[in-house]
């Protein structure tokens, strides 16, 4: 992936001493898998989906509204859609789009390396999967997402023209400085 040009001095914002400290809390929300494993689209579980609920007191306690990035399993599991779903409901979170291809549907891919990237993935696969799960998210929450993470920060070349299209305001896939090339993603650095 190439950037046109590195943000200059003047590309920044700056605030005035009064507006205050300003932060965003994300949180990957995903199936448990073993990552020394093969990748399988089964095999996974799902235990840990409602232990969020100490984690969202936590936020409550200190004022944060976090922003959960939840996945095709988590948001298709019944107990997933009542916990997120209650969430953004109540005000108390946002839920964006964490987008693992290999356990999402459609199921069209080979489970590979190079497929557990969305970026990599044949233009109107990785759309079907990102519709697939930006509806159910909208339908368990009642708000469209307007926050996305390509999972394992697989962003390809038609993923931002896809995110505007679907009116996704924020993309938190670049880790800046990470060269996923050897495993067949992208290249950071």
């Amino acid at each position: 992936m190439t950037f046109a040009r590195l943000p200059g001095k003047d590309d920044f914002v700056r605030f005035s001493p009064e507006f205050g400290q300003r932060y965003l809390v994300t949180v990957d929300v995903e199936e448990e898998f073993d990552w020394t494993r093969p990748i399988e689209r089964e095999g996974y579980s799902l235990e840990a989906v409602e232990a969020i609920t100490d984690f969202q007191k936590l936020c409550e306690d200190y004022g944060v509204t976090p922003l959960y990035l939840v996945d095709w399993p988590v948001i298709s599991d019944p107990r997933g859609r009542e916990i997120y779903g209650a969430l953004v409901r109540e005000g108390r979170a946002e839920v964006g789009i964490q987008l693992h291809p290999w356990v999402n549907p459609p199921f069209e891919e080979e489970v590979n390396q190079r497929n557990t990237y969305a970026g990599n993935l044949p233009k109107e696969l990785e759309r079907a999967k990102f519709f697939k799960l930006r509806d159910a998210i909208a339908e368990v929450t009642g708000k469209q997402p307007i926050a996305y993470r390509a999972g394992r920060y697989g962003i390809g070349g038609e993923t931002l023209n896809l995110l505007r299209e679907a009116g996704v305001l924020y993309d938190t896939s670049v880790r800046a400085n990470f060269d996923y090339s050897k495993a067949e993603g992208p290249d950071f650095c």
